[in-house]
């Protein structure tokens, strides 16, 4: 790992550290009926994390480990399910959007961690068919968010102008699911982006990223 690398890895745990601790409302007002002890718990801990000191001491802490963690063996495939959004935006009496971006910005960071430790696949159960139950307003904001953050993403990955590039190439973005339950304009827009992170030269891969959306295991099986 260069020191450009290293030196990449920590700003980046800085940048996300002060997205996620400091663009939280922590006023609460304990006369208000939402707030709880959970409620009251949470913001105190964000407040905790968005101290200037704190905040950059953690990010050398997340750094070093990474740092060493590098140098060992890892699993070559990861997975996970993002869950619980919504509750934590609840918890902290925010929008769900708010909950649902700062879902995406910690998707962001494993991706990081783990390509950065050595990690060479994925995959992300980001959206279930059973969430189409839910609100039209919530999807559309689902929907939105993913193609927003991916395009995002996928130019990291392929344009050399961005600081982090260095981290991201060598990356291919993938969709796993069954599309048939997607807009056409979310569709074309997938397609767009695993075409621009398509890697032809298997031996330029370094990581993929697969995002499951919209799937359910139980569909693999009827």
């Amino acid at each position: 790992m260069t020191l450009n690398y290293k030196y990449l890895l920590y700003n980046h745990c800085k940048a996300v550290n002060s997205v996620k601790y400091k663009n939280i409302d922590y006023v609460f007002d304990i006369k208000k009926p939402y707030v709880t002890t959970t409620n009251a718990i949470h913001k105190l801990y964000y407040y905790f994390f968005s101290m200037f000191f704190i905040s950059n001491l953690m990010s050398l802490f997340q750094t070093f480990w990474l740092i060493i963690l590098s140098y060992g063996s890892a699993p070559k495939h990861l997975s996970f399910i993002m869950d619980g959004n919504r509750r934590f935006a609840k918890s902290i009496n925010q929008p769900l959007k708010k909950g649902h971006e700062l879902g995406s910005l910690t998707l962001l960071q494993i991706i990081y961690f783990a390509k950065t430790i050595g990690v060479k696949d994925l995959s992300v159960y980001a959206f279930s068919i059973e969430n189409f139950n839910r609100s039209e307003k919530e999807v559309e904001l689902l929907m939105s968010l993913l193609v927003t953050k991916l395009t995002e993403l996928a130019h990291k990955c392929t344009d050399e102008k961005i600081v982090d590039n260095v981290v991201f190439s060598g990356t291919q973005i993938k969709i796993v699911g069954d599309r048939s339950y997607l807009a056409d304009t979310i569709n074309a827009k997938i397609d767009e982006i695993e075409k621009i992170t398509t890697i032809k030269n298997e031996a330029a891969i370094e990581f993929t990223l697969y995002i499951c959306c919209p799937y359910t295991s139980r569909n693999e099986i009827y």
